[in-house]
């Protein structure tokens, strides 16, 4: 399976942009010449999908969180654990976990 990633345009240069993955910065694909620092965008395959407003933010990571704790009991994790390694993920890609 797939998934598109959120994150936050940083800069935009032609047809690259640099994006925030919560604390990961990568360089990737614009194709829809709208995008512009500030927006939040979905990334599949390193090529910018589409813009996103922050509540579509909050219900993709929701979705994606149920998704990976679901995953996680599967393969034996503990339910409580699972739920402490979602928030830890989303904290991450929100970028709450960076120093300084």
């Amino acid at each position: 399976m797939c998934w598109g990633v959120p994150a936050k345009v940083l800069e935009t240069d032609g047809v690259m942009a640099k994006v925030d993955f919560g604390g990961s910065i990568k360089d990737v694909l614009v194709i829809n010449t709208d995008i512009k620092p500030g927006d939040l965008v979905i990334v599949h395959a390193g090529t910018i999908i589409g813009k996103i407003e922050e509540e579509e933010l909050d219900n993709t990571l929701k979705l994606y969180g149920d998704l990976l704790r679901d995953s996680l009991i599967e393969d034996g994790m503990d339910p409580d654990e699972a739920e402490k390694n979602v928030r830890e993920w989303i904290r991450y890609l929100l970028g709450e976990n960076r120093d300084g």
